[in-house]
C-alpha cells in the first residue's frame, strides 16, 4: 500500500531530524536589527521663529531682573548675605522680591516652562532664521546672564575659595580645605568648606591669578571670562 504523505509532514520530519536549526517566524525582527520609528519633523515659519527669540531674551532678561532684585531663595545663601557687586547692574530694579517659597518657586517654574516652550519652537523654526539673528540672540543671552547672581549655584565662590586658598593663603587646594581659611572674606559665600578642590591643576593655577584681587574683581573677571569662552568660536 503506497504511503500517504501529508502537507508539511517533511518539514517538520526536518525540523525534528535538526533540532539546532532555526525557526523564522513571520514578521520577527532580529535582536541586532535597528528598528525605525517613523519621526515626527515640524518646521515653523520666521514669525513663530522670531517670537520665540524674542520670548527667549525677554524671559531670560526678567529673570536676571527678579534674582538681581535682593536676597531669595534663587540665590545661595543671600539669605545672610547679598552685595551689591554680586547682584550686578540691576541690583534693585525689579522692587521687593516674593517672601514666600512657595510663591517664588511657582513663578520660577512657569517662567522656566514658557522659556522651554520658546526654545523648542526656535527649534522647529530654525532654518527659517537667518544665522544672524541667531547668532545676535546667543549674544544677547550671554550678556543678560553676565549681569545676573549666580542662580542655584555657588561653584563660582568655591571656585575663588580654592584659588586664595592656594594662591593667597599658600596652602595646598588638594590636600586642604576652604574651612582653613574662615577669616578670608571668601568663606561667607562659599558652601564647599570641607572638601579637598575637584578641579584640575591647570585650572586651579589659572584661578590663582585672580587670587590677591578683590572679591569683587575676582568675581566679575571669571564672570567676563567664561562668557568670552562662550562666545568665542572657531
Amino acid at each position: 500500500m503506497q504511503s500517504r504523505t501529508f502537507p508539511g509532514a517533511q518539514s517538520r520530519t526536518q525540523a525534528e531530524g535538526a533540532p539546532d536549526a532555526a525557526l523564522a517566524l513571520p514578521g520577527a525582527v532580529s535582536l541586532g536589527a535597528r528598528l525605525a520609528l517613523p519621526r515626527a519633523r515640524v518646521r515653523l515659519g520666521p514669525t513663530a521663529g522670531a517670537l520665540a527669540l524674542a520670548s527667549l531674551v525677554a524671559g531670560v532678561f526678567v529673570l536676571v531682573l527678579f534674582t538681581a532684585s535682593g536676597p531669595s531663595m534663587i540665590v545661595s545663601r543671600s539669605i545672610r548675605v547679598f552685595t551689591p557687586w554680586e547682584a550686578g547692574p540691576l541690583h534693585g530694579l525689579f522692587g521687593a522680591v516674593p517672601p514666600r517659597f512657595d510663591v517664588l518657586i511657582a513663578g520660577l517654574s512657569l517662567l522656566l516652562g514658557a522659556l522651554t516652550i520658546a526654545y523648542f519652537v526656535a527649534l522647529a523654526s530654525a532654518r527659517a532664521l537667518s544665522t544672524r539673528s541667531i547668532v545676535v540672540v546667543v549674544v544677547a543671552l550671554h550678556a543678560i546672564l553676565l549681569m545676573s547672581p549666580p542662580i542655584l549655584s555657588s561653584d563660582l565662590f568655591n571656585y575663588m575659595g580654592y584659588a586664595r586658598l592656594g594662591g593667597l593663603h599658600g596652602l595646598d587646594p588638594y590636600t586642604h580645605v576652604i574651612a582653613r581659611e574662615m577669616h578670608d572674606p571668601v568663606y561667607t559665600f562659599t558652601t564647599w568648606r570641607h572638601l579637598h578642590s575637584p578641579y584640575g591643576p591647570l585650572f586651579s593655577a589659572a584661578t590663582y591669578l585672580v587670587a590677591g584681587g578683590s572679591l569683587a574683581t575676582a568675581y566679575w573677571t571669571l564672570k567676563v571670562a567664561t562668557v568670552a569662552a562662550l562666545n568665542s568660536g572657531p
